[in-house]
């Protein structure tokens, strides 16, 4: 049985300083710490110098039937407590895995809108080379028939002066 002592020296409320001119014995105060939870008895103190050392039982009182049921009702709350913030916690859980699907989703629809938008940039490029190229090989043929032109009218100028 564990036993507590507290020490303090004797000092008189009025002077609260003034020491005391020879050392006395110092009062102690024992406590039986041993607890019977169902049922509570009281532990006898020892007998032991009653006029130099405090003494002092420690008990439990005993509970009552209402004593538990309210500890009973208090438990059978927390239970509640704890399946209904099982239940937000599990619901949370849920849309927290419902907006992450979303959100891979709508990342899904950006790459493919993205990489239908890269490639109609792609082919747009390669459109617009094929027709810079187009227009090159147009003005190369223009110029050609141009100069046939041209070069075919010299020719029948020169066939009128024989004439």
């Amino acid at each position: 049985i564990p036993k507590l002592a507290f020490f303090s020296p004797k000092r008189s409320a009025t002077s609260p300083n003034k020491k005391s001119p020879q050392k006395e014995k110092v009062p102690t105060v024992e406590l039986n710490l041993s607890i019977s939870p169902r049922n509570a008895e009281v532990n006898e103190p020892k007998d032991i110098d009653a006029e130099k050392n405090i003494q002092v039982a420690f008990f439990e009182p005993k509970r009552t039937q209402s004593d538990f049921d309210q500890l009973e009702t208090e438990l059978d709350n927390t239970k509640i407590e704890l399946i209904n913030a099982n239940k937000r916690m599990n619901d949370m859980e849920q849309q927290y895995r419902r907006d992450i699907e979303e959100i891979q989703e709508e990342y899904k629809q950006r790459l493919l809108y993205n990489s239908h938008i890269n490639w109609f940039r792609d082919r747009s490029q390669e459109l617009s080379d094929e027709c810079i190229d187009l227009k090159f090989q147009f003005d190369k043929m223009r110029n050609q028939v141009y100069a046939d032109m041209n070069n075919f009218s010299i020719f029948i100028n020169n066939q009128a002066m024989e004439f």
